[in-house]
């Protein structure tokens, strides 16, 4: 189970790196708690489009403009990046 959990951490943060976004300092300005960032995984974990997701991140990464329509924590990501500027 570990290493599942492992993978969608990772999807979880090249999601948000796609906006621009850093969950770390998003945690360390107290914008998203650890509890935040582990229901944000859990919900990757139940949408179940791991490949969709893998792919996609390969073809669009970091700059890109939205996330695509079917992922479970995009609401969340777009609300985080909105909240204030990335360092």
């Amino acid at each position: 189970m570990t290493d599942k959990l492992d993978e969608h951490y990772w999807l979880t943060r090249g999601m948000a790196r796609a906006l621009g976004l850093s969950l770390s300092g998003a945690l360390r300005d107290k914008r998203l708690t650890g509890d935040d960032l582990s229901l944000m995984v859990a919900r990757c974990v139940a949408c179940g489009r791991k490949a969709d997701c893998t792919q996609w991140l390969a073809h669009h990464g970091a700059g890109a403009p939205d996330l695509p329509g079917y992922c479970a924590i995009a609401p969340d990501l777009r609300a985080l990046a909105k909240e204030g500027p990335e360092r």
